[in-house]
């Protein structure tokens, strides 16, 4: 929780920033609170330690490591560049979505199937009853 003098200070600061700047403080402040480490605490999970057997915990550590060597190094790239993208948006999915429509109509925009009422259907395209 922030206390009352911080938040003050910064919402005294960011007032006085033009609204482009004060996106990219609300951004900031995101991929900050993103790099955060998640997770359980491990002494949180102490309770669990010695439920698997020696050879369990083999194979499960065995399995991990046999998928983690089975990625696709296409899939990988692709993921690589969807998590930069996504990255220059704050990981804001609103933002991020916002950009795409905005790249569709762009570059696509004679590739889109706009809606329309049911008789600007041509006959072949009607749907069946």
């Amino acid at each position: 929780m922030i206390d009352a003098a911080t938040q003050s200070e910064l919402l005294r600061e960011v007032e006085q920033l033009p609204p482009p700047l004060q996106r990219k403080v609300v951004d900031f402040a995101h991929s900050l609170a993103q790099s955060r480490p998640r997770g359980t605490p491990g002494r949180e999970l102490l309770e669990f330690a010695g439920i698997l057997s020696p050879e369990e915990a083999t194979a499960m550590s065995d399995a991990i490591e046999e998928d983690r060597g089975s990625s696709d190094p296409i899939i990988d790239q692709i993921r690589e560049v969807r998590h930069r993208i996504s990255a220059e948006f704050g990981h804001d999915p609103q933002r991020l979505v916002e950009h795409y429509m905005r790249l569709q109509e762009e570059k696509y925009a004679d590739r889109l199937v706009r809606p329309g009422k049911p008789e600007d259907l041509r006959q072949d395209e009607k749907p069946a009853e």
